[in-house]
C-alpha cells in the first residue's frame, strides 16, 4: 500500500484539514479514504446493492425466527445471562465469543458478501437498502390462520352489541333515552355519569321516557297524544273497531272452517292436557269444554262474531281475576276462531275482499287495545313498560313502534321505570352551596359552591341530550384472519 505523505491529505485523513482542501485524485489514497477499496459507483454495484436489499426483504421473517430460536437455545443452555438486558438484546452475537451458537443473520449477511453482493457503506446506501427491503417485505404474502375467518366475520360479543345497538337506535328514533354508560361503558360516559349522579341520571331518563311511552301507546290504538289513557277509552275504541270490522261480515252466511282450526285448538289445550291426564281436575276443564263446543267443520259467520265477543269478555274477566292461564288460553282459542273466519271468508270469493281487509284492521286495533289496557296503570294513566315487555315475551302480536318500545323496555328496565318518586335537589347539590355560603370569606367564595350543582346539571343535560349519540355500543371492525407484517423485511440490515 502506498504511504500518504502529502500534509494536506494527511490533514484530511485526520479530520483537521484547513479550508479549501486539496482534491484527492490518487487512486491509492482514495482507497484509504474508502476503507481499502476504490470507490465504485458503477451500475453493477448499484444493481448488486438493490439485489441484496431485495433478498433481505424476502428473508426478513425467516432471519428473525432463526435468531429467536438460537437466542432461546443459548438462554436455555446458560450461554446468555438472563439478568443482563444488554446481553439479551445483543443475544447470541455476544454469546458466540463464549462458545455458544452464533446468530444466523450475521452469517447470512456474510454469505451474501461471499457471493459477490456489495455491502452498503455510506449512509445514503444503507438508508436506500433499508427502504428497499421494507418495500419488498410489504409486498410479501401475509401469513394466514389455518382456519380462516369468513368475510365480514363478527365476533360473538360484537353480535350481542349489534342487537343492543339496534334496540337503542330504534328506541332513540321514538324519543326514548338510556344512560350512555349502560350500553357503552366508556371512560367518558362513566366519568360524566359520576359527575351527574347515577341515581339522578336514571331518574331523569325515566321521567323523560314515561310520556314518550304513553304517546307510543296512544298512537298505536289511534288516540290523540293529548287524550288521556283510560280503561273506558280503550273499551270504547274496541267497540268502535268491532262495529267497523266485525258487523259487516255477520251476514256472510255459512263459512267452511279450515283444517288448521282443529290444530290450533288442540295446541291451545296442549299445555293443560298433560296435567289433566295424570292429575284429573288440575287441567283447565273450562278451556277443554269450550274447545269441544267450538271445534266444528263449518259455522255461521254472524254466530262466530258473537262467539269472539264472548271469548274476549271471558278472557278479560280471567285476567282481571289474576287467572292469566285461563285468560291466555281463551285468547288463543279466540285467535284460532278469528283466523278460521278470515280464511273462510276468503274462500267465499273476491266480493268479500273489502270486508276481510276491514276485519283484519279491526282485529289488529282490538289486539293492541288489550295489550295497552293490560299494561296500563289505571291510577296514574301511565303505561307500565315492564308489562309491555312481558306481553312481548308471551308472544302477543305487537308491531311497529309499540313492539320497538317493548323491546327497549325488556332491554333497559331501569330506564323505563314508572316515576313514582319526586326528583328534588340531591343532597350533594345542597351541601356544597351551603358550606361555601357559611364559611366563604367573600362573594366569590360564597358563590363557588354553586359550581357543584351547576356542573351536575350540565352533565345530566349532556347525557340526556347530545351525549345520547355515545350510547351506541362500540363494535370492532370485521376480522380478516391475516397477520400484519409491517416492516419485517428490514430485519438483518446493517
Amino acid at each position: 500500500m502506498q504511504e500518504v505523505t502529502d500534509p494536506t491529505l494527511l490533514a484530511q485523513l485526520n479530520g483537521t484539514a484547513p479550508a479549501g482542501p486539496k482534491e484527492v485524485t490518487d487512486p491509492a489514497i482514495l482507497a484509504q479514504l474508502n476503507g481499502g477499496e476504490a470507490p465504485d459507483n458503477s451500475v453493477g454495484r448499484q444493481l448488486g446493492l438493490v439485489g441484496r436489499a431485495v433478498i433481505n426483504g424476502v428473508t426478513g421473517i425467516p432471519q428473525m425466527a432463526a435468531d429467536a430460536g438460537i437466542a432461546a437455545k443459548n438462554l436455555i443452555t446458560g450461554h446468555i445471562d438472563p439478568t443482563n438486558w444488554k446481553t439479551l438484546l445483543l443475544g447470541s452475537q455476544k454469546a458466540a465469543q463464549e462458545g455458544a451458537q452464533p446468530s444466523y443473520s450475521p452469517q447470512f449477511q456474510q454469505s451474501l458478501t461471499d457471493l459477490g453482493l456489495p455491502e452498503p457503506r455510506s449512509w445514503q446506501e444503507k438508508t436506500a437498502g433499508i427502504v428497499e427491503s421494507a418495500l419488498t417485505g410489504s409486498r410479501m404474502p401475509a401469513p394466514e390462520a389455518a382456519n380462516q375467518a369468513p368475510a365480514n366475520f363478527v365476533r360473538p360479543q360484537d353480535l350481542e352489541r349489534q342487537v343492543v345497538g339496534d334496540t337503542v337506535r330504534r328506541g332513540q328514533a321514538l324519543g326514548l333515552k338510556v344512560p350512555p354508560s349502560t350500553t357503552n361503558p366508556t371512560a367518558t360516559n362513566k366519568t360524566l355519569e359520576t359527575i351527574a349522579g347515577k341515581l339522578s341520571t336514571q331518574q331523569n331518563v325515566a321521567a323523560n321516557n314515561q310520556p314518550v311511552l304513553n304517546n307510543i301507546a296512544k298512537q298505536a290504538v289511534g288516540l290523540n297524544t293529548d287524550a288521556p289513557l283510560t280503561q273506558e277509552g280503550l273499551q270504547a275504541i274496541r267497540a268502535e273497531a268491532a262495529q267497523a270490522g266485525y258487523e259487516p261480515i255477520k251476514a256472510a252466511g255459512i263459512v267452511q272452517a279450515p283444517a288448521s282450526l282443529h290444530e290450533r285448538l288442540v295446541a291451545a289445550l296442549s299445555k293443560y292436557q298433560g296435567a289433566e291426564r295424570s292429575f284429573p281436575g288440575m287441567g283447565k276443564t273450562e278451556l277443554t269444554d269450550i274447545v269441544q263446543k267450538v271445534d266444528r267443520p263449518s259455522f255461521d259467520a254472524g254466530d262466530a262474531i258473537d262467539l269472539t265477543k264472548i271469548l274476549r269478555d271471558k278472557a278479560s274477566t280471567a285476567f282481571r281475576a289474576g287467572d292469566t292461564g285461563t285468560g291466555q288460553g281463551l285468547r288463543e282459542i279466540n285467535s284460532a276462531i278469528e283466523d278460521a273466519l278470515d280464511k273462510g271468508l276468503q274462500a267465499k270469493g273476491p266480493e268479500f275482499a273489502d270486508a276481510v281487509s276491514a276485519f283484519r284492521a279491526a282485529r289488529q286495533t282490538m289486539a293492541k287495545t288489550f295489550t295497552v289496557e293490560n299494561a296500563l296503570n289505571p291510577g296514574s294513566g301511565n303505561v307500565v313498560a315492564a308489562k309491555l315487555a312481558a306481553a312481548l315475551k308471551k308472544g302477543e302480536p305487537l308491531s311497529g313502534p309499540l313492539k320497538d318500545a317493548a323491546k327497549f323496555a325488556a332491554a333497559f328496565p331501569r330506564a323505563v321505570q314508572e316515576p313514582t318518586t319526586s326528583m328534588g335537589v340531591n343532597h350533594l347539590d345542597m351541601y356544597a352551596p351551603m358550606t361555601t355560603m357559611l364559611f366563604g370569606h367573600g362573594l366569590a367564595e360564597k358563590a363557588a359552591g354553586l359550581a357543584v350543582p351547576a356542573g351536575r346539571w350540565a352533565a345530566r343535560a349532556y347525557l340526556l341530550g347530545p351525549g345520547q349519540s355515545g350510547a351506541l355500543p362500540q363494535i370492532a371492525a370485521p376480522a380478516t384472519g391475516k397477520l400484519p407484517l409491517a416492516l419485517a423485511g428490514t430485519y438483518g440490515q446493517q
